[in-house]
């Protein structure tokens, strides 16, 4: 280790005392090794703990990053999932033979207007073109970036 000062590797590491700086270089009270230079008194200041804190906060922030784009990413592809109406057309399609069956049989009209609600939810999905399980992903990806957003803000 060298004196920024006048160059000279003549430095005495004094103690590890506690230290406070304030204003724009603020740091926290913790320990700082003080290194004094023989040659001219310049005093050099060393606090590991505070780079090792900086450290794993970039770490911590570089994880946000990456999870952010893996989610980011995961929105993507369901955006590219083409919407299946075959598959609605088909669920309607055995709701109806369900209740065909049922109005055979004479079963109470509480069944039969269960599966007429089935069918109208499914004909509202095909028509607004949104399918509730892909919804349903996206919104919880969404949530977990509301929620990284929150614990972001909470360290920087």
């Amino acid at each position: 280790m060298k004196c920024t000062q006048c160059g000279s590797n003549d430095l005495i590491n004094t103690m590890n005392l506690p230290f406070h700086v304030s204003g724009d270089a603020r740091l926290e009270v913790s320990k700082t090794d003080i290194f004094i230079c023989r040659e001219c008194g310049h005093l050099e200041f060393f606090n590991t703990h505070y780079i090792e804190k900086l450290k794993e906060q970039e770490r911590q922030h570089q994880a946000y990053i990456e999870e952010i784009m893996q989610i980011k990413s995961e929105l993507n592809k369901l955006d590219t999932i083409p919407f299946d109406e075959v598959y609605y057309q088909n669920k309607i399609a055995e709701l109806k033979e369900e209740i065909k069956t049922l109005e055979r049989l004479r079963v109470d009209g509480k069944s039969i207007r269960s599966r007429e609600d089935s069918i109208k939810d499914y004909e509202k999905i095909i028509k607004e073109r949104k399918d509730p399980r892909i919804e349903s992903q996206k919104n919880g990806l969404k949530s977990r970036l509301a929620e990284l957003d929150r614990n972001h803000r909470r360290i920087y």
